[in-house]
């Protein structure tokens, strides 16, 4: 919250020369990072005291063992997902019978849900988890283990994607740390030293200042200067393709710092509108517009609409926005200098970039459910998704960047997240290798 703040009182210097303070807190980002689950009304369904239960509640949005005493993360918050789960594990009865009629989020008995969770359960400690992440990720069903930080480095999709990064510390020697969290196509950032030790940069950081009593040239500010914004972002646009929580949340961020942020969902509403609270608490000070992107005579509102973006944002999988005519190098010809903001599951490249994702799975791939249970062999599932809510602020944060860069130079840029990154960052204490490097302290068995 406080580079949010600090970006977006930059980018009001930049427009009229005028600083300020920017004040945060401890309390106030606790309460961003829940914002999605926060909204309280009458008509919100229990889905979240369902999902209170150590590995989660709900059948398919939860971490099971396998005959091999190894756990996997299901994924499923979704009907297309359920039913293709149900084929996949040879469970026909979850897509066919009345009892599991509002699968797989809409539990209106129980005893419905819990008969659901019996029957899965039952069926994945029938083969090792290697058979199941297999049968199940073959037929496109979101699914993932249950490991380590120190296991999630090693997997090819995260070596891949330039996540783990080579820094020599002055005194443990070569270690491997966390990568960066954003990708900028035009003004990518680098790792530009390790932790450094103490007062190592004394001198060279006085030096830096100059001999004492010079003093730099200031431009007078008029602070009744007719430019300044009220508010930080007032008069940036935004078009907001995405759903559900990683990039919703982040254009709402956007919005609460003055943005016109104008939602785009699907006729048939988007995948979140059976869960209210996600749409009440990542989709404040949005205006929607209803519309169905592969309708031909959409073609022409959605060209206005990138021509008056400055910002576009969505976070549909690899491939799909290319077929909708919306991908960034199609939008960079109607508006050059645009700010395009896309979030993925596991990164625009390497060989699981098609996946389908949640989470809840990068939860468990990247250690938090294993750390949150104090051990790999009993993991407990982090209700706060907090790999999608940082995600989504980092998006907020990476316009903002842009933002700051297109200030100065008139260009825009495309901008990539993942939550395969954001679970590193998250986990970056641990993400983390050196000669001596101690284990994660966990409970005894």
């Amino acid at each position: 919250m406080a580079v949010q703040g600090t970006l977006a009182a930059l980018h009001v210097g930049n427009v009229c020369g005028i600083g300020q303070k920017i004040e945060t807190s401890m309390y106030q980002g606790a309460i961003a990072i829940r914002s999605p689950m926060l909204p309280l009304a009458d008509e919100i369904p229990q889905f979240r005291n369902l999902n209170l239960l150590p590995q989660g509640g709900l059948p398919t949005y939860r971490m099971y063992p396998c005959s091999d005493g190894k756990w996997l993360h299901i994924g499923c918050l979704n009907r297309e997902f359920w039913d293709k789960l149900a084929v996949a594990m040879d469970l026909i009865e979850l897509a066919t019978e009345p009892e599991f009629e509002f699968a797989p989020a809409g539990w209106t008995r129980d005893q419905d849900r819990e008969a659901a969770i019996d029957l899965i359960g039952s069926r994945l400690l029938e083969r090792p988890r290697d058979h199941w992440l297999s049968v199940l990720a073959e037929s496109d069903v979101p699914v993932a283990p249950v490991l380590t930080t120190q296991q999630y480095m090693d997997l090819p999709q995260v070596r891949q994607s330039g996540l783990v990064q080579t820094a020599h510390d002055p005194i443990l020697g070569e270690t491997s740390q966390v990568g960066l969290p954003i990708g900028f196509s035009e003004t990518p950032g680098k790792t530009r030293m390790s932790a450094p030790k103490l007062g190592q940069h004394t001198d060279e950081a006085l030096a830096s200042l100059g001999h004492k009593g010079s003093s730099s040239s200031r431009m007078e500010i008029d602070l009744n200067n007719e430019k300044s914004p009220k508010h930080p972002l007032e008069g940036m646009k935004v078009l907001d393709l995405s759903s559900f929580i990683a990039a919703p949340l982040g254009s709402m961020a956007l919005s609460d710092l003055s943005a016109d942020v104008i939602k785009v969902e699907p006729l048939l509403e988007e995948g979140a509108r059976p869960l209210a609270f996600l749409i009440l608490g990542g989709n404040r000070g949005k205006r929607n517009l209803a519309l169905d992107l592969k309708s031909p005579d959409a073609k022409d509102v959605i060209g206005r609409l990138l021509r008056w973006c400055d910002v576009v944002v969505h976070n549909m999988r690899e491939g799909i926005a290319e077929r909708l005519g919306i991908d960034y190098e199609t939008v960079r010809k109607l508006r050059p200098d645009v700010i395009y903001a896309h979030v993925t599951g596991y990164g625009a490249t390497g060989p699981d970039r098609f996946k389908p994702e949640f989470d809840p799975l990068f939860q468990s791939m990247s250690g938090i459910t294993a750390w949150q249970g104090a051990n790999p062999n009993r993991p407990v599932f982090l209700s706060t998704p907090v790999c999608d809510d940082t995600n989504a602020l980092l998006l907020a944060s990476g316009v903002l960047m842009a933002l700051h860069h297109r200030d100065q130079t008139e260009r825009g840029q495309k901008i990539d997240l993942s939550l395969l990154k954001t679970a590193v960052f998250v986990n970056s204490d641990d993400f983390l290798r050196y000669r001596g490097k101690a284990n994660r302290r966990v409970a005894p068995d």
